[in-house]
């Protein structure tokens, strides 16, 4: 399954980007494709984290994403007990393992393979679940879309089926993000896609500018041209997605805190900012809401912004 999985992440292909895209999607694609393996081959947790310790840091992310689904994967199989976070012993890159559990139960909608176990049961030992398990619907959404190469009828009832209205939100979110794979740098598409599907315009529009955020924030200038890109009709959106990307990234690890905010400044860093004092939005179940509904510019960062007319703010 290794093998297998590696070899139809390597041959992916993203046929309705525009150009630009292609070096930026090969370098999450093999990082994600790296970690995948690692996880279904069952790697010691300390060459895990050696391997990643020798990729740039941007790519990071990615590897432990996809390390997170081959684990899921492991234990969806029984090929090992309990939940996979009973592997960590680190805190480092939280966010993005439970995403990659998501991410493997969205490829079972495509192909013959169990699921995971969502459910409370399964977690009860868990603390971090009640916080972080709307991440793994938000995974779901990238790859049920991602494996299908559209976002379909199919995929859109997979979504609808959901079991409540935040675990579908959430995946939304996913749905945003995955479409910036499909359509990297192609706004005019990207415009039509956000307005054929208006009753979830924000969600998607908030996944849509954490993905331009994510994949290239060791590049802020292209972060702006790709908002930008998009036009005024969904720029707040996008732009709370972009701010997220940063916050996340700078929550994955020291290194990645320390690289975000030696980088981004003006609109980026006041977005940055605004995501990451959403961060105290709690700790348990309404933390995903809460967190999303506080990074809008009306929040107390935006407020202290403005009545520093402008001041740089860097730490």
């Amino acid at each position: 399954m290794a093998w297998w999985i590696g070899r139809l992440i390597d041959t992916m292909r993203f046929p309705h980007q525009a150009p630009g895209g292609e070096e930026t999607t090969r370098n999450v694609m093999r990082s994600f494709g790296s970690g995948a393996k690692l996880g279904l081959r069952n790697s010691p947790i300390e060459h895990v984290r050696s391997v990643s310790d020798g990729m740039p840091w941007s790519h990071r992310a990615f590897y432990h994403e996809g390390h997170a689904m081959g684990v899921a994967a492991r234990c969806a199989m029984r090929l090992q007990s309990g939940t996979p976070e009973l592997l960590f012993h680190y805190d480092d890159f939280r966010l993005m393992r439970y995403v990659g559990y998501g991410f493997w139960n969205g490829a079972t909608t495509k192909y013959p393979a169990p699921r995971l176990d969502e459910t409370a049961g399964l977690w009860a030992g868990e603390s971090t679940w009640s916080k972080y398990r709307l991440l793994m619907p938000n995974g779901f959404g990238f790859s049920t879309v991602m494996f299908r190469g559209a976002f379909d009828e199919r995929a859109a009832a997979a979504i609808e089926n959901l079991p409540d209205e935040e675990s579908r939100e959430a995946a939304y979110h996913g749905v945003g993000r995955v479409l910036w794979f499909l359509y990297m740098h192609n706004y005019e598409e990207l415009n039509v896609i956000l307005r054929r599907h208006v009753w979830r315009s924000e969600a998607l529009g908030i996944g849509l500018g954490l993905a331009i955020g994510f994949t290239q924030v060791a590049m802020p200038d292209a972060i702006m041209r790709a908002v930008d890109g998009m036009g005024a009709e969904h720029r707040e959106n996008l732009l709370r997605g972009v701010g997220i990307a940063l916050e996340t990234h700078s929550s994955n690890s020291p290194q990645g805190r320390i690289q975000v905010e030696r980088s981004v400044f003006g609109e980026l860093r006041r977005r940055y900012e605004i995501a990451l004092e959403a961060t105290a939005s709690g700790s348990g179940a309404d933390w995903y809401r809460l967190y999303h509904e506080n990074t809008r510019s009306t929040s107390r960062a935006d407020f202290a912004h403005a009545v520093t007319n402008g001041a740089d703010t860097r730490r």
